[in-house]
């Protein structure tokens, strides 16, 4: 009886030691491999044949996926990581025009703009998100593209301007399509809502809406207008605000979209043009 209880009493430690979990070591190519794992993280170690641990040329620790927050980004040059899937367009095109307020989408006084002749078109070359929530239904994102925008006006209405780069509209009789050209770029920063379907990556609505700052290169604007077959252009150098900050609203279903982009800055510089708001709308694509 006196001996099954001694066995008894040395077990339990053993019992004890047999709970922790140890770590696990095998040789593969002559080299031993060590993983380890606490309450957080599991480690990789690896040791050369004669026993020196072998330094990390990038990082070898895993940890659980729920318990990280992903941030991912994307290009149409660099796949930098495939799961994330953008709803920005990477290219679009649409209609643009000046209008008289902040707000409205009416003509401006003294301006008229031929909006179906009227274009823009960009190409993204930057996207970068981030979700709000585990259900990947609220996001934030970014997104940079160039932009080239061509207004033209209508009847013989030609926009001009004089030695102190003052832009107006005068009327030169028999003159057409008189124009504005301007080339810059956009960056947009949006909130976004998703609703999912069937394929949750390529089947789900998504609603955003943010700011989108557009920055113009001074150096390649202009404008011109025709005359008896002739294009006659018009020194560059506009007093264009060369920064305006607008409003964009946009509607994504799988890999197309439509698009709204308000201006809140005026087109000109005050008193070098007639007070008048850029406005967008138009249709573009993911891929």
């Amino acid at each position: 009886m006196k001996k099954l209880f001694l066995t008894a009493l040395l077990a339990l430690p053993l019992n004890a030691m047999s709970e922790e979990v140890a770590d696990t070591t095998f040789t593969y190519n002559g080299k031993q491999i060590t993983i380890s794992e606490d309450s957080v993280e599991t480690h990789v170690s690896i040791y050369a044949p004669d026993g020196t641990e072998m330094k990390k040329t990038k990082e070898s620790t895993f940890i659980d996926t729920q318990e990280v927050e992903r941030f991912y980004v994307s290009s149409p040059f660099f796949n930098t990581n495939p799961q994330y899937m953008p709803t920005t367009p990477t290219a679009y095109v649409g209609f643009t025009g000046l209008s008289g307020s902040i707000l409205g989408f009416g003509s401006a006084e003294g301006v008229s703009t031929k909006l179906t002749h009227s274009s823009e078109a960009a190409f993204k070359f930057i996207d970068m998100g981030f979700w709000l929530n585990k259900q990947r239904t609220w996001s934030i994102s970014a997104a940079m593209n160039i932009k080239w925008t061509d207004i033209k006006f209508r009847g013989d209405n030609v926009l001009t301007k004089d030695a102190e780069g003052r832009a107006s509209f005068q009327h030169i009789e028999g003159a057409k399509s008189s124009r504005l050209f301007a080339l810059g770029s956009d960056t947009h920063l949006m909130l976004k809502w998703y609703k999912y379907f069937k394929d949750p990556d390529n089947d789900r609505l998504s609603i955003g809406f943010g700011l989108t700052a557009t920055n113009y290169n001074l150096r390649n604007n202009f404008t011109s207008y025709k005359l008896n077959d002739e294009i006659y252009p018009q020194a560059a150098g506009l007093k264009l605000n060369n920064n305006l900050l607008g409003l964009r609203l946009q509607v994504s279903w799988g890999g197309g979209s439509i698009y709204l982009l308000k201006s809140l800055t005026p087109q000109f510089k005050s008193g070098y043009g007639p007070k008048c708001y850029p406005f967008s709308i138009g249709i573009g694509i993911a891929f």
